[in-house]
């Protein structure tokens, strides 16, 4: 006689075991061989296009050419599951002192987002990775884990420059201007 056992390997929850945020405008164009070079993580036209073929600074990195998209945030991070459980993300974002999480991106199976922050007023933020195995398991045996960012700052309003006064210096003319910043400080 021979006796067949059957069992269900015990889920274990999936994590998120790192998460960088690039600086602010960092975006990665797709090593492509030809046509236009999207971003990596973005799906939608970059808001300034000619940004990426005027010659801004470049630097290749695995990711693709590394260039500048004002308004724009990269983030990347490493999932990780002990089942070897295939994983989905979630991405989500809040504004420092809020409660709310607000979604970005939903069943993402790439590690990679671009956020265009010009759908958000300028502040403190965090960003919050959320990894589900959800495409390996059912329902009812699911997990996640989510792992959140650190605090950083988004800032689209430019510097306001005014001029508060003018004199003359024998043949010159001397100006004096304020320039000011609501979000950050001005070099």
């Amino acid at each position: 006689t021979s006796i067949a056992a059957t069992y269900l390997q015990r889920n274990v929850r999936p994590k998120v075991a790192l998460l960088t945020v690039h600086p602010p405008g960092t975006v990665f164009q797709r090593p492509y061989p030809s046509g236009d070079p999207d971003l990596a993580g973005y799906d939608l036209e970059p808001p300034d296009r000619k940004v990426l073929t005027a010659g801004a600074a470049r630097e290749a990195t695995p990711l693709g050419k590394k260039v500048y998209e004002k308004g724009l945030m990269t983030f990347q991070w490493r999932g990780e599951d002990d089942n070897g459980d295939d994983l989905v993300y979630e991405v989500l974002y809040r504004r420092e002192g809020d409660a709310a999480w607000r979604p970005i991106k939903q069943q993402l199976s790439e590690t990679l987002v671009v956020w265009d922050t010009a759908s958000v007023p300028d502040g403190t933020y965090i960003l919050r990775v959320v990894a589900s195995d959800a495409p390996t398991n059912s329902a009812a045996v699911a997990l996640t884990g989510h792992l959140d960012s650190v605090a950083f700052d988004v800032d689209n309003t430019p510097p306001t420059v005014t001029v508060s006064g003018i004199r003359r210096d024998g043949s010159r003319a001397v100006l004096t201007i304020d320039v000011t910043d609501t979000a950050s400080a001005v070099r």
